[in-house]
């Protein structure tokens, strides 16, 4: 599934995305590392064999995201929680584990970078650099720059036509980016 798509399934309306209230709300388990078990060397074979950062099961129709939560860096964490949803949404898993190859997880790299930080609400709230994205959006510098690269990519946005997923967006997110660029408006003017 398209990162894009997914914003509009979850009605998101709003950045940073709340992926915890969107893992809760959609019956999703989160389990931490330090919760599996006290056995290290059980903890250092996942590391090894599945992911050091997290990976996602399925059994039953139910979904279990687990995450390294001896990882004290947040926006790593997010963007493992926010790539992990994309495999579940996607349909990356039937019964089991997900099955990834590098291909794929390129592909659902990119995709989280546009769940994450959307082109469209980027030019909506006329951000200026990766540093702004970074704070907007909640994700690492090396994700804002890469989003902002993309973005720039795009940035005369005045001969581009929207899709009718980015106009939905735009709408869901509309009292936030009238928000968000009154804020900003006033910091440029008084600060």
């Amino acid at each position: 599934m398209k990162g894009t798509a997914l914003l509009l399934k979850l009605g998101c309306k709003k950045l940073p995305i709340n992926l915890f209230e969107i893992i809760s709300e959609n019956g999703i388990s989160l389990v931490p590392y330090s919760e599996i078990s006290n056995d290290n060397t059980l903890k250092e074979k996942i590391m090894t064999n599945l992911s050091s950062d997290g990976f996602s099961f399925c059994q039953d129709g139910k979904y279990i995201i687990f995450y390294n939560d001896d990882i004290k860096n947040e926006f790593r964490i997010r963007w493992t929680l926010a790539h992990e949803l994309i495999h579940i949404f996607s349909g990356h898993l039937d019964n089991g584990f997900l099955n990834s190859d590098a291909k794929l997880d390129k592909y659902v790299d990119y995709q989280t970078i546009k769940f994450l930080c959307p082109a469209i609400i980027l030019k909506l709230c006329n951000v200026s650099s990766a540093e702004e994205i970074q704070k907007l959006c909640g994700v690492s510098f090396t994700v804002s720059q890469n989003a902002y690269e993309r973005y720039i990519q795009k940035k005369d946005f005045q001969f581009y036509q929207f899709s009718e997923e980015e106009q939905l967006i735009g709408n869901n997110f509309s009292d936030f980016i009238d928000d968000y660029n009154k804020r900003k408006f006033i910091r440029e003017i008084y600060f």
